[in-house]
């Protein structure tokens, strides 16, 4: 789907205003667009296919087929957790929405095209975006189409690129977490706004060793626990310190200096009977 979107883009940054619009400027908006996605599905697949065979996963090509390397991340991801519940497949679901998506948007970027090629004279632009008029009754249908379909957040397409979208994100959260687990969730929200950066991210991370992120967590759980309880003696309190306090079942302990010692004790008797003291008197 990435490629419609820059095509979409592309295009009109390259020929929005201007008079006229030829096949020939759709054909190398096109082309750029093609070279954009392709290097960076490359990227992508080099990335998916290093990180297979460290952990010898089959079928390692299957990172360079569009839609079906989607499909294959399932595979390196694993189950997701979706609030608390754990989702299988979530490759085949993420493939399955990317298909759809994309022959929406295909669909809207042909008729896009054709408008601006044939009927660009129709087109009226404004800061505020632009709209369609007095097109000829024939290729009415297709601005109609375009109305309904369109790319914008209220068409069909843009609830359809919505779910793709959120089917994309659980998928890079659960591969990130595998092998960015520290940063798994600022990858998995920069590739979510930047779907580039997805293509990147997973080409870096390559050479990462995958890990289980359960116990993941559950190890950094138990450091922060021994951490937080750095001066906790065994068996006492928490909050007992090495400056006194409460431990020992609660108890308090003060730290109570020894008496001082007694200036007169050579004199008298000042408490403790030493051996040989009365024999002065016997």
């Amino acid at each position: 789907m990435e490629i419609f979107n820059f095509y979409n883009v592309i295009f009109l940054a390259l020929f929005q205003g201007k008079s006229s619009v030829t096949l020939v400027d759709a054909m190398i908006a096109a082309g750029i667009s093609l070279g954009i996605w392709l290097v960076l599905f490359i990227l992508q697949g080099i990335g998916l296919w290093v990180m297979a065979k460290r952990r010898n996963i089959g079928k390692r090509w299957l990172a360079f087929v569009p839609f079906v390397s989607l499909y294959y991340i399932g595979r390196l991801t694993g189950d997701c957790m979706v609030f608390g519940r754990r989702m299988k497949r979530p490759g085949l679901y993420a493939m399955i929405a990317q298909i759809l998506t994309t022959l929406l948007m295909a669909a809207c970027s042909v008729v896009t095209t054709i408008l601006f090629v044939y009927y660009g004279d129709c087109y009226q632009s404004s800061p505020y975006g632009g709209e369609w008029i007095n097109l000829p009754a024939t290729v009415e249908p297709l601005r109609r189409f375009l109305f309904i379909c369109g790319d914008g957040i209220n068409g069909i397409s843009g609830i359809f690129v919505f779910v793709y979208e959120i089917l994309l994100l659980l998928l890079m959260v659960g591969l990130f977490r595998k092998y960015a687990p520290r940063n798994s969730m600022f990858f998995s929200f920069v590739a979510f706004f930047v779907p580039i950066s997805r293509f990147i991210f997973i080409f870096a991370l390559r050479n990462k060793e995958a890990i289980d992120y359960e116990a993941y967590m559950r190890k950094q759980r138990e450091e922060f626990m021994r951490r937080q309880g750095g001066y906790r003696p065994y068996g006492g309190n928490p909050y007992n310190g090495p400056y006194g306090g409460c431990g020992n079942g609660g108890a308090q302990q003060q730290n109570t200096p020894p008496p001082p010692e007694d200036p007169f004790a050579e004199f008298g008797n000042s408490g403790e009977k030493k051996s040989g003291d009365d024999d002065f008197f016997n």
